[in-house]
């Protein structure tokens, strides 16, 4: 039986953001089946864990990280620069709906803002992290995977 594909990842660490559910998880069961070192990056702590344990993630592979807060990007970064000492990839996955069957109007401005911090500030925040060390290592991809709902328009789902 032939392989499906012939991409594999022996040797590289991969970064993924959004990692403890959904695409996120997908993507890192898939990733550290074809020999990445996956850094699994996700704010919900509990899921996280199961994901850890699942693919047996050693603790430095394991970051809570919300997005939505440059600050913890920049410390989760650093902290896998320096056990890792480079990032090959970066699979951001990380997003969220926000408010729904809501009309405009009565949406509030922190839960609208909230949306744009994890969904456009966070990819930013995390690009902006991980291209000076793959600069310097003259390698890197990025991949930001997004909903259909952030390119086409939804009623109750201004955010």
């Amino acid at each position: 039986m032939t392989s499906t594909s012939s991409v594999e990842f022996n040797g590289q660490v991969v970064v993924i953001s959004g990692a403890a559910t959904g695409i996120g998880k997908a993507s890192a069961q898939l990733i550290a089946a074809r020999g990445a070192t996956v850094i699994a990056l996700d704010f919900n702590a509990a899921a996280l864990s199961e994901l850890a344990n699942e693919l047996k993630l050693s603790a430095n592979q394991s970051h809570v990280c919300d997005i939505s807060s440059q600050d913890q990007i920049d410390k989760a970064i650093s902290a896998i620069l320096k056990d890792h000492g480079k990032i090959d990839a970066l699979i951001n996955t990380a997003g969220i709906v926000g408010p729904s069957n809501t009309v405009v109007e009565d949406v509030n401005w922190p839960d609208f803002e909230k949306v744009l911090q994890v969904n456009l500030y966070g990819a930013i925040w995390l690009t902006q992290a991980v291209i000076p060390s793959m600069k310097e290592k003259k390698y890197g991809r990025i991949v930001h995977l997004a909903s259909i709902a952030g390119k086409e328009g939804n009623p109750g789902l201004s955010p």
